[in-house]
């Protein structure tokens, strides 16, 4: 992968991840963090890093196979998105999903 200076997370000390994980990482980072924002009113991490998780989604599912994001784990919720809000992520989310989630993001962002 081509490394932007603006890439949050450097996949290349891990080669053997598929593109298909590398966007499930990036895509449980920024559900996690869209949870703890709008649905517990605080951010375990800054605008500023959130934008750069988003940025270096939105450039990986765009680079990657279209069938390779669709093996990622929340390909669903990312159809549309395109990096500028989190708002209603969490509402497209299946039930186990948003459970899940929620338990990371409770761990993560204790109130």
């Amino acid at each position: 992968m081509d490394k932007s200076n603006d890439d949050w997370y450097d996949f290349s000390s891990n080669p053997y991840m598929s593109d298909a994980a590398k966007i499930s990482f990036l895509q449980r980072r920024v559900l996690v963090a869209s949870i703890c924002y709008y649905q517990f009113n605080g951010s375990p991490i800054s605008d500023y890093t959130y934008e750069r998780i988003s940025h270096q989604l939105l450039r990986l599912m765009k680079k990657a196979d279209k069938k390779e994001v669709e093996r990622s784990d929340y390909w669903y919720v990312f159809k549309d998105y395109d990096g500028s809000t989190g708002f209603d992520l969490y509402y497209k989310l299946t039930d186990k999903d948003k459970e899940y989630l929620l338990r990371i993001a409770n761990n993560v962002y204790r109130r």
